[in-house]
């Protein structure tokens, strides 16, 4: 997938976009990967969430469940689909982080 010629104004900064594209995805994907894992070793019928305070000092309670899960998943595509739309270079980024999980995931299969 290629940018559309028009897509960057010229005054953007593309390698700060790609840079915090790469660490937005970065964190999502080790978000989903944790909740997919605790779902599994706790069960389908387990309680799990994520809490938060806001800026406001508002506390905020969100279940994990399979429905967030698809949820957050669709999240993680959109900043895919930004990197992706930067050309060669996001999408080499796009191929690096998915290593680094992949690679995580076989050293802890490993270590079981």
């Amino acid at each position: 997938m290629t940018p559309e010629p028009d897509w960057w104004d010229h005054n953007l900064d593309r390698a700060a976009y790609r840079e915090n594209r790469a660490t937005l995805l970065n964190k999502v994907m080790l978000d989903h990967l944790l909740w997919v894992q605790s779902l599994d070793q706790f069960g389908k019928d387990s309680s799990l969430a994520a809490t938060w305070i806001d800026g406001d000092g508002q506390d905020h309670v969100t279940a994990i469940n399979n429905a967030f899960l698809t949820a957050h998943l669709r999240i993680l595509r959109s900043i895919m689909h930004d990197l992706a739309t930067c050309g060669p270079e996001g999408q080499l980024i796009i191929r690096d982080i998915f290593a680094d999980h992949f690679s995580m995931l076989r050293e802890q299969d490993d270590a079981s």
